[in-house]
């Protein structure tokens, strides 16, 4: 229930008729810090195996990401030459991994 992130004292907290029929007695979840949760991630990342041979250490670019996407699906639907995707090689790589 979503209530229990209300103040103990809020009158929804004991409103029986407005929701399940019972009443949210749980206290409120401590509220995460963003430094500390950033430093458990941080730790996190920092321990992954390939992080020490990682040559590019900064944040994918989604922007990029879906640009290379819609130009990928946009030249194999129009076949442009030279620039789509569905060739004979693509064509082994499936057959390998199927």
């Amino acid at each position: 229930s979503h209530r229990k992130f209300l103040p103990l004292n809020h009158p929804y907290r004991k409103d029986k008729s407005s929701f399940r029929k019972n009443i949210v007695v749980t206290m409120q979840p401590t509220p995460l810090r963003s430094v500390s949760f950033l430093l458990e991630e941080e730790k996190h990342i920092l321990g992954l195996p390939y992080w020490s041979t990682n040559l590019i250490r900064h944040n994918l670019d989604v922007m990029h990401i879906e640009k290379n996407f819609f130009e990928n699906v946009f030249n194999t639907v129009l076949e442009v030459d030279g620039k789509t995707k569905a060739n004979l090689k693509s064509r082994e790589d499936l057959k390998e991994f199927c």
